[in-house]
C-alpha cells in the first residue's frame, strides 16, 4: 500500500507520502493559515460579496463564505503530520525547487517543533534572497528562508542529497522513486532565465502496479525535456499532481498525453488566470483541486485499486 497526502495549504504545495515500509516523506511545505488577499477577492467575486458585507459578516463573526457553501478551511501542515504521525520522523523531506511557497513553514517544522528529518533532497543552485523580499510581505517569513539554508548546508542531521536524472541509491530506489528531472542543463536554464521553477524536481513513484507523478513546479521546458528523454510508457501514471498550480506554465500537451492519468490533483489557493484544468480534462476525467475538495488522501492498494477521500465534496 501506498498512501498519498494532498494537503490543502492554499497557494503552494505539500505532500506527504506513507510508504509501505513505514517511512514518511514531505515534498515541499506551505503553512498558510489564512486565504490570501486574491484568494479571498476572487471569492468574493464569485459569490457577489461586496467588501462592506465582508466587513460587517467579520464584526459579527460570520463566515460569508461558508454561509455560500464554500466552507474549506486552509490546513497547517505541521498540525496535520503530528495528528497523523505523532512521534514519527520524516524520514525524506524533498524540496522541490527554492520557491517560498515551496518552503514556508520550514522553521516552524524543524525549528520550533523540531520534527527529525533524516534525509533533506535539494537541488544545487545559486538562487538568493534579500531582505527586501520579505519586508513588505506578510505570509512570507525571512525564518523559513534561514531555515531552508541551514538544512541543505547541513553534514549529518538531516544527510543532503543532491539529486539529479537516473540518480539512485538503497532508500529511495527501495522505495520505487525515480527522477525525471532536474539535470545540469535545466540547472543552467534557471540561472540564466533567473526562475527555479526550470531546476524543480520531477518524482515518478512506483508501487506495485501503481505510477505516481509530482509535477513541482516544473515547466514547460522541463517537461518537453523529459518527453525527449524518456518512452511514452515510461511516463504512463495513474495520479499526476499538476505542475505549477495547475497553471498554463506548467501545462505541456504530449507529456499530459503520455501520463494519461485517471486522478489528477491541483493544489492550489487561488484559481490563476492562466488556469489549464480544461486542458488537463482532456486527458483525465478527475482533475480535483484543493481549493474545492480540501485534503485529498489516496490510497494505492497492492490489488491494483485506488481508494480516495477529500474534505468536501464539488461539483
Amino acid at each position: 500500500m501506498l498512501k498519498l497526502h494532498f494537503i490543502n495549504v492554499g497557494h503552494g504545495d505539500c505532500t506527504i507520502i506513507e510508504f509501505e515500509d513505514g517511512r514518511l516523506m514531505m515534498v515541499d511545505i506551505n503553512n498558510s493559515k489564512a486565504l490570501d488577499s486574491e484568494s479571498e477577492k476572487e471569492l468574493m467575486e464569485v459569490y457577489k460579496i461586496s467588501y462592506s458585507d465582508m466587513f460587517l459578516s467579520k464584526l459579527m463573526g460570520k463566515n460569508l463564505f461558508s454561509e455560500k457553501g464554500y466552507d474549506i478551511e486552509l490546513t497547517d501542515p505541521v498540525e496535520y503530520f503530528k495528528n497523523n504521525w505523532q512521534g514519527k520522523s520524516i524520514f525524506r523531506f524533498i524540496c522541490t525547487h527554492p520557491d517560498m511557497d515551496h518552503l514556508t513553514g520550514l522553521y516552524r517544522l524543524f525549528e520550533e517543533e523540531k520534527l527529525p528529518i533524516l534525509n533533506f533532497w535539494d537541488s544545487e543552485h545559486n538562487f538568493e534572497k534579500n531582505d527586501s523580499e520579505f519586508e513588505n510581505q506578510t505570509k512570507f517569513d525571512k525564518r523559513d528562508w534561514e531555515t531552508y539554508q541551514k538544512l541543505r548546508k547541513s553534514t549529518q542531521s538531516p544527510k543532503v542529497l543532491n539529486l539529479e536524472r537516473h540518480a539512485s541509491g538503497e532508500f529511495y530506489t527501495g522505495d520505487g522513486i525515480y527522477l525525471l528531472s532536474s539535470t545540469k542543463e535545466l540547472k543552467k536554464l534557471a540561472e540564466e532565465k533567473q526562475n527555479p521553477n526550470h531546476l524543480s524536481y520531477v518524482l515518478k513513484i512506483t508501487h506495485k502496479d501503481h505510477v505516481v507523478i509530482l509535477g513541482g513546479d516544473a515547466t514547460t521546458e522541463v517537461w518537453e525535456d523529459i518527453v525527449n528523454e524518456f518512452e511514452s510508457d515510461f511516463l504512463k501514471a495513474d495520479v499526476l499532481k499538476a505542475s505549477h498550480h495547475g497553471r498554463d506554465s506548467g501545462y505541456h500537451e504530449s507529456a499530459v498525453q503520455a501520463i494519461n492519468p485517471l486522478i489528477t490533483i491541483v493544489s492550489v489557493g487561488k484559481k490563476p488566470d492562466s488556469d489549464a484544468s480544461d486542458k488537463y480534462r482532456k486527458h483525465c476525467d478527475n482533475v480535483w483541486s484543493t481549493r474545492w475538495y480540501g485534503n485529498i488522501t489516496l490510497t494505492l492498494n497492492d490489488d491494483g485499486k485506488i481508494n480516495y477521500t477529500h474534505q468536501y465534496s464539488r461539483k
